[in-house]
Formats: C-alpha cells, sequence, structure tokens
C-alpha cells in the first residue's frame, strides 16, 4: 500500500489516523477500479464486436446469453480487486486472480452452449431441460487449459497488483483527484487483457456463431432478388450466394434467423431461417463458409405425415427420412386409425434443433404432439396425444 510520503500533496492538516483511513480508502477504490476495467476489457475483447455484428440482423433476443455471461464476469473481477486491495497481502491477491481467471474461462467456454441453452429455456418452458446446444465433449480441466492466455494474464496482473496500485495512487493530485498518469496507469495493463480475451473467444468458437448468422443473412438479403448468375456473384464477392439457390423461390422479404445446432469438432453452425410466408430454411456454415441451404420443413411435415398415415414418402424426397424408434413408429401408425384424413401439420415451436411439431385430424377429432431432435440427422424422440 502506499506509504504516508507518496501522497505528501494530497494529505491536509488532519490527524495521522484520518490521513490513513482515507489513504485506505482511495487505495481500495482504486483496486474497485482496477477490477472494474479488467473486467469490462475482457468483455468487450470477447463480445463487444459480436453485439454490433448482431444488431443490424434479423435474430430474436440475440444478447441474452452474453449478458448472462457477460454481467457476472464484470462483478466477479471488480469484487476481486475491491477485495484484494482491501485485504492488501500479494500472496492472497495471486490467488484470488487465478481462482477467478478459472471461474472466468469456465464462463466464457460454456456461453456458447450451456449459456444459450438456458436462455432458450427461460424464453419457452416447454423446452426446460433439453440439451438444445450439446456442450463438446471436453472435460472442465480441458477447457481450463484452453483459457491458458486469461488465466496467464490475470495471475501475474494479480501479483503485481500491490505495486501498481501504489503507483496509481502516488500519481493522484489534490484531494485524490486522478490525473493524466493515473489513467494511463490504470489503463496500462489492458491492451493484454484484451488480447488474451480475443485469443480465448476464438478458442471457444463464441464468434463462430454470429459470422454464421451474418453470412446467411447476406446470402439471403443479397441473393433473394438478385437478377444476375448467384454463381458469378460467388466468384465476385467470394461469399456463396449460389448457396441459396435451390430455395430461393421459397423466401420473402421478412425472416428470422436462429442458430439451430453447433458443432465445434468439425467447426459447423446451422442457421434456422423462418420467412413469414411460411417457408422454414436451414443453411449449413462450415469454418466461416457457407455451403448450401436447404428447405428444412421435409422431415417434420411429409416424414411426420408418412410415419401417420403409413404411406411412405415420395421417392424424390431425401430429405423426408426420420430416425427413431420403431416402437414409436408404430404408435404414430396405430394413432393414425383414428385419423379422418391426411394429418394436417404445423410446428408449434422450435429452439436449436429441438423442434415440437403438431399433426392433427382434419375434423379436429384427434391429435398428436412429437418432439425432433437435430438437423442433418433429424429423430423423432417422442410422441404424444394432444387435445
Amino acid at each position: 500500500m502506499a506509504t504516508a510520503g507518496s501522497l505528501s500533496s494530497q494529505i491536509d492538516d488532519s490527524s495521522p489516523d484520518e490521513q490513513e483511513i482515507r489513504r485506505e480508502k482511495i487505495y481500495r477504490r482504486l483496486g474497485l477500479i482496477n477490477g472494474l476495467l479488467i473486467g469490462l476489457a475482457l468483455v468487450a475483447s470477447i463480445w463487444v464486436f459480436q453485439i454490433f455484428d448482431l444488431f443490424d440482423l434479423p435474430v430474436i433476443s440475440p444478447y441474452g446469453s452474453m449478458w448472462l455471461t457477460g454481467v457476472p464476469l464484470v462483478l466477479l473481477c471488480t469484487l476481486i480487486g475491491w477485495g484484494t486491495a482491501r485485504i492488501g497481502r500479494t500472496w492472497v491477491t495471486m490467488l484470488a486472480w487465478f481462482a477467478g481467471s478459472i471461474i472466468i474461462t469456465l464462463l466464457v467456454a460454456y456461453q456458447p452452449n450451456w449459456f444459450r441453452s438456458f436462455i432458450a429455456w427461460l424464453g419457452d418452458t416447454r423446452f426446460w431441460g433439453r440439451a438444445i446446444y450439446l456442450v463438446p465433449d471436453a472435460t472442465p480441466g480441458g477447457r481450463i487449459l484452453s483459457g491458458f492466455f486469461i488465466i496467464a494474464v490475470l495471475t501475474l496482473l494479480g501479483v503485481a497488483q500491490d505495486y501498481r496500485l501504489e503507483s496509481i495512487q502516488s500519481s493522484l493530485g489534490r484531494k485524490g483527484r486522478p490525473t493524466v498518469g493515473t489513467i494511463l496507469r490504470l489503463s496500462l495493463p489492458l491492451p493484454f487483457v484484451v488480447v488474451a480475451g480475443v485469443v480465448t473467444g476464438n478458442i471457444f468458437g463464441s464468434a463462430e456463431t454470429t459470422v454464421a448468422m451474418k453470412l446467411t443473412h447476406e446470402a439471403i438479403s443479397t441473393g433473394r432478388t438478385y437478377e444476375g448468375d448467384l454463381f458469378e456473384l460467388d466468384l465476385e464477392t467470394g461469399l456463396r450466394y449460389s448457396a441459396i439457390e435451390g430455395v430461393r423461390v421459397q423466401m420473402s422479404p421478412t425472416y428470422t434467423l436462429m442458430i439451430g445446432d453447433i458443432d465445434p469438432v468439425i467447426a459447423t453452425v446451422f442457421v434456422v431461417a423462418d420467412f413469414d410466408n411460411g417457408a422454414w430454411i436451414n443453411c449449413r456454415v462450415l469454418d466461416g463458409d457457407l455451403q448450401f441451404c436447404y428447405d428444412a420443413s421435409l422431415p417434420y411435415t411429409t416424414g411426420l405425415a408418412s410415419l401417420i398415415t403409413g404411406e411412405p414418402p415420395p421417392e424424390d424426397c431425401r430429405g423426408c427420412m426420420l430416425q427413431g424408434d420403431e416402437a414409436l413408429f408404430d404408435w404414430l401408425r396405430q394413432q393414425g386409425q383414428g385419423f379422418s384424413g391426411p394429418p394436417e401439420i404445423s410446428r408449434l415451436a422450435q429452439q436449436g434443433s429441438h423442434v415440437l411439431m403438431r399433426a392433427e385430424s382434419p375434423d379436429g377429432s384427434a391429435a398428436v404432439e412429437c418432439w425432433f431432435e437435430g438437423n442433418s440427422r433429424v429423430e423423432i424422440v417422442s410422441c404424444s396425444e394432444a387435445e
């Protein structure tokens, strides 16, 4: 902690005890500000660019998981900064920032998957408990090692914190007012924090979903009404607008985007485009490259209708086939015997790759509701009678 001499220009004629109390309060306040700035620098480096990218995209509630992760992260850094300045022991400060950096790493690691699933649960409680966005197969230890840069930078800043705060405190002007030197010394470690945040965010793929939605939106918004050859436009721009060629006629001007599925192992993201005319399109983005888009409705409509009526789907409908348990297929065929005609099928809700569908008899005498999972491989997982 700063000595009395370092603040001689700031101390008034109060008693030594009052001067010491004042110095301690200033020191703790600087510790709080230091922790707050570190937390804000991490949040900015990991998510701010994504927030700006998502701002103009037709995405419903795009920032939920970022807020759910970012706010606790900033509060944790602020608390560590204030608490360690209050204790004033270098070894405690180092251990506190080391432990905090591990928690921060896990927050960042789980944001694209677990926290995004939690936001989906809050948005529609029918999906509660379902693994909307699967967490990659990795041990907590492996995720912690992936956050090496954040852990290393924050631990080193913890070791140097007491010296830094003393230096910052000595740079204050009269009555503890900050000077240019104070601001510079507080800001000095932030570039290192930002670099650590960017690297760690990229390791955990926190920006991959934003890139995927941005590419999909650009392909749809431009390619939908483009009058020239989409393949030539691909060559001119480097973006694969031709990915929407097969489904372009189904599209309308108004639509919303949603992350359908994330597979970080093969760097693949599925984006769901839901159009106001009823069209329902999936687009696959592989390693930041839009691959293709296709009609997502076929297995949920034609495929489900085939299971209920017992009639095979059209031979040319490759996407109509559903995976699932044969006992469930038999149950659906039995339910179909109570239908007065071909089932009327509607989508009730979707979060990620989890979809709730309803099939109803034309006369309203019978209905079933079924849960589906998956994108490239759609599986019907459960069904029940509905009112």
